[in-house]
């Protein structure tokens, strides 16, 4: 995997190992930045059993 950050434009892009595009998002700094912005931050619970599917 690849990934490639535009600092300025505060962008990312992560391509995979085939050079093929897979994701793109807006980058932050840290976390202050991130509520700056008007996003709520959720923490996952990581002891919390892991859903495979709607039917677990």
């Amino acid at each position: 995997m690849r990934r490639k950050v535009d600092y300025k434009a505060k962008y990312v892009m992560v391509f995979n190992k085939y050079g093929g595009f897979d994701h793109e998002s807006a980058w932050y700094p840290d976390e202050a930045a991130v509520q700056k912005a008007g996003i709520k931050i959720a923490y996952a619970d990581v002891t919390a059993a892991i859903r495979i599917s709607s039917i677990d």
